[in-house]
Formats: structure tokens, sequence, C-alpha cells
């Protein structure tokens, strides 16, 4: 893990093409000193988010040791959400819906967040060149909705998800499941 007097400003973009290298290389970087030592991961299927830098390291780490040994392969594919132009980085396992990661910067120019969602939540658009904004851009995430989620393995599985604008911590009550 870096030194917290080393850590190195980074775009998001550039730091989501950290990650993507680790999904589809299998190569694994220290991305630590590009991340506030408060670091906070959030994932949309866990309840727990992961609140360091040397938490999601190891994370990383793991899975994509876990990636390669399993031969799994991920297709990756750099994306700007439409609307604001935030970069995010499209993952797409066999077998499942893809899902987007979206990285935040601090004002010191550190990865102050990430979070993993559903790729439908939002529209994207291909990356082409450099996106220039002029305005200051809030994080782009879901209003609260209801929505049921069809899966034919698992049946309706319904999921009642809100989020506190620009506090991004979300909340999940699961309602059903089971085949129907």
């Amino acid at each position: 893990m870096t030194d917290l007097n080393n850590r190195l400003p980074i775009s998001g973009e550039e730091f989501l093409r950290k990650i993507e290298k680790m999904y589809s290389e299998y190569i694994v970087e220290d991305v630590s000193c590009y991340m506030e030592p408060g670091f906070r991961y959030n994932s949309f299927w866990v309840l727990d988010e992961m609140k360091s830098a040397g938490e999601y390291v190891d994370y990383i780490t793991a899975k994509v040791r876990t990636l390669k040994r399993e031969n799994i392969i991920i297709k990756t594919k750099m994306m700007h959400i439409a609307g604001s132009g935030e970069p995010c980085l499209v993952l797409e396992q066999p077998d499942t819906e893809p899902v987007c990661l979206i990285a935040e910067r601090s004002p010191d120019g550190l990865i102050a967040r990430m979070d993993m969602m559903p790729a439908g939540f939002y529209r994207m658009v291909p990356l082409k060149g450099v996106f220039k904004h002029h305005r200051k851009i809030y994080p782009t995430k879901p209003t609260p909705f209801l929505t049921g989620f069809l899966s034919w393995r698992a049946g309706f599985l319904f999921c009642l998800c809100g989020y506190r604008l620009l506090d991004t911590k979300p909340f999940i009550i699961i309602n059903g499941g089971g085949k129907g």
C-alpha cells in the first residue's frame, strides 16, 4: 500500500482505465497511490460499503487472481454517461447483465469513491476524444424508484432502491423472489 505522502492526482477516466486493465488483462496494480485514504467503494449488490483504499486494493487483487485462475473473461468498454459526460467503465461477464463503474474525484484530484451499478441505470454513449465541461457536475445517480428485475433463473425479484441526492450510499429492501 502506498505511503500517504506519495499520493498522485489522476483523472477519473485514467483511473478507470487502470481498473479496466486489471479486469481485462489480469494484471494487478497497486492503485492506492491514486486514492484518498478514506476511499469508498459501493456495489449495488452488496449492502456493506468498503471504507478504505487498502480494503479495495485487497478486494480487487483477490478478484483479479480469481478471474485469472478460473479463466473468466470480462469484456470491458470505456463509455461516457450521456448528459454529464462522466466516464464509466462497462464490464460484461458471460451470462450476466452489464455493470458500470463510476469513479468520483476529490478536490485534490485523488479518487474519493467508486460505485458499481447496473449499466441499465444509465444512458451511455461511446467514448470519443476528450470530453470537456465548463460547469460543475454533481454525481449522476438514480433517483428513488421502484423496479422489478426479471431473471429466468431466479423468477421475479423486486427491489425498492433509493439514493439521497449527492449522498450516494444506497439502501435496498428486497420484497420478493422465487419462481413465479
